[in-house]
């Protein structure tokens, strides 16, 4: 009985050892995985959508992501990169472009560590510039804006233009100026990223009247602002990024509301296995940086999985033979100066409960 009994003992650490290894991370080859993001704060809201993302990448490959809180700002940001180098990890994901490039900077002359931001950095200044180590989204925004302002400048003659005062927010409105024309423009105003009451903002844009309008504003702010142009009698064409209207935004507009919304995306509208999965899981339907979260961790783990124990070099170079990936955000490049580029920026309307492509 004692030799059954040994013998069983044997055979469930051996299934314990095997489980554990099947479940290994992607610590098990000395490479570990620190994230930044606004967690508190004004842009809170973006960083959980990142999070949310990354969680769930993190689960289906099996890696081990270490949070701390950047806030979206430079200095915290840096402090809490540096406590995770410091505890040993030496890929750090980053999010918003003061925050990552103040990383950046201070890891620039580093071989031991890999910045890979998930969003868009200027266009100013070559992104190698930074490091060899560091890896973040291109002039995206600038695209994203661009896009919108390219089937503006068709539709519209006079322009009101309104967005957070943040890197983001401006760079889309660069980019939609770009493509309309700064001639069409008779407003163009900045608030707080807190923002959630727009009646001031509102009334200042009737007073122009125009017939189309750029606005960057957070998505849970989205329908207020709609209900309050509404309001107030005017209801000019809205042209706007997925940063402002997801899913859950969508079904929340009337349907009047929805007819004059054209919005930006970078992200190919999910599957439905993938859409149903986030929903089951976050009660919420994806939008684009549940999306690039959700990417930006899936080939970080795709390009480091073959690599031996602590060769953060081989994951860099990896990274940069990374050509026409294919993801739910489009197809993903990364040139040799380290910027990952997202090409496949797409205009939708709302039609219903769903979106559809404008022609």
């Amino acid at each position: 009985m004692k030799k059954i009994i040994k013998i069983i003992s044997v055979v469930v650490v051996i299934v314990i050892i095997v489980f554990m290894i099947s479940k290994s991370t992607i610590n098990d080859n000395g490479i570990k995985v620190g994230v930044v993001l606004p967690l508190t704060g004004p842009v809170s809201a973006v960083g959980e959508d990142y999070k949310r993302g990354m969680d769930m990448a993190a689960e289906d490959y099996g890696v081990k992501l270490n949070y701390q809180d950047g806030k979206a700002n430079p200095t915290d940001s840096l402090n809490a990169a540096l406590q995770l180098y410091n505890d040993g990890n030496n890929i750090i994901m980053t999010a918003f472009r003061g925050a990552s490039i103040s990383v950046a900077s201070n890891f620039k002359n580093k071989d031991d560590v890999i910045v890979f931001s998930t969003t868009a950095t200027s266009d100013v200044k070559p992104i190698g510039s930074y490091g060899k180590n560091f890896f973040a989204i291109g002039a995206e925004m600038i695209q994203n804006g661009f896009a919108d302002g390219t089937n503006a400048s068709k539709q519209c003659s006079k322009v009101v233009t309104l967005t957070e005062n943040t890197d983001g927010g401006l760079d889309k409105v660069k980019g939609f100026t770009q493509a309309l024309g700064v001639d069409k423009i008779v407003m163009n105003d900045t608030f707080l990223t807190d923002k959630n009451d727009f009646k001031d903002v509102v009334t200042k844009v009737k007073s122009h009247n125009p017939d189309c309008i750029f606005i960057e504003i957070k998505s849970n702010y989205f329908k207020g602002f709609m209900n309050q142009m509404i309001e107030q009698g005017i209801s000019p064409k809205v042209y706007t990024t997925s940063y402002s209207v997801n899913k859950d935004v969508a079904n929340s507009l009337s349907d009047n509301q929805k007819k004059l919304v054209v919005f930006s995306s970078t992200s190919i509208y999910p599957d439905k296995t993938f859409t149903n999965r986030y929903f089951a899981k976050y009660n919420r339907y994806p939008n684009d940086f549940a999306l690039v979260g959700y990417e930006m961790v899936k080939m970080m783990y795709e390009n480091q999985k073959e690599c031996s124990k602590n060769t953060v070099k081989c994951v860099s170079d990896k990274l940069r033979q990374v050509r026409d990936r294919g993801t739910y955000v489009g197809k993903i490049s990364i040139d040799n100066n380290q910027e990952i580029k997202l090409r496949d920026n797409t205009l939708f309307k709302i039609v219903g409960a769903e979106f559809e492509v404008v022609k």
